[in-house]
């Protein structure tokens, strides 16, 4: 039996319970069960210690953007980050991580075949990649103090959201950029759909012909 924290989710014990253990290498999966340590019912909040027998559950994707829930399984490897981080976080096919809350990612974030998934009042003082058949959405008040640059991933999705660099898509599968002030250039090519619309661009903004206005 292991023990850990809930770094997230609150108030049950749904499939959306997070939990950080000393013993990373276990793994668990949807439907596992995590027995409470202590007196904390009826409610698990953020910070209580439980005991499970095996640790760590995906993120929940309920309330993503369709082109996310719709195309991806966030796999065992998930991580739901909701305090400050420094460094470059890396995200590797068969992983994934959601960022959301107030909070600030000091580093890079590299996209190599995995999904991320931010929302909410995030800055990320870095620059966001995205490249071999990543899902990357940004939504609800993300801040990138650099760019976001994606080259063949499957899903890039920035909605209501601030760039300071450039957004630059090449060959990704979908595409859609709605209602963002982006202090650099607009860039999409390649695209097999785009959607764009709404967008505040200081730098030049080149779409692809068939570009269709966000829904």
């Amino acid at each position: 039996m292991a023990k850990g924290v809930i770094k997230g989710q609150t108030g049950g014990m749904g499939n959306s319970v997070f939990v950080s253990t000393n013993t990373p290498a276990n793994t668990t999966k949807v439907g596992d069960t995590i027995s409470i340590s202590g007196n904390l019912t009826p409610d698990i909040t953020e910070g209580d210690t439980v005991n499970f027998d095996i640790v760590q559950g995906p993120p929940d994707p309920t309330g993503l953007p369709s082109e996310v829930a719709s195309n991806v399984t966030l796999s065992a490897k998930g991580e739901l980050i909701t305090t400050n981080r420094s460094g470059t976080i890396t995200i590797a096919a068969g992983q994934s991580k959601v960022i959301r809350g107030t909070l600030t990612i000091d580093g890079k974030i590299n996209v190599t075949g995995g999904a991320l998934i931010i929302s909410g009042n995030v800055t990320i003082d870095g620059k966001i990649e995205g490249n071999a058949g990543g899902f990357i959405t940004l939504d609800n008040g993300v801040k990138v103090d650099g760019k976001v640059e994606t080259i063949s991933c499957k899903v890039l999705a920035v909605k209501a959201c601030t760039v300071d660099g450039k957004i630059s898509s090449n060959g990704d599968t979908t595409v859609r950029i709605c209602n963002n002030s982006i202090k650099g250039k607009l860039e999409v090519t390649n695209a097999g759909t785009c959607m764009a619309s709404g967008n505040v661009v200081d730098g030049q903004s080149t779409l692809p012909a068939n570009t269709v206005p966000c829904a």
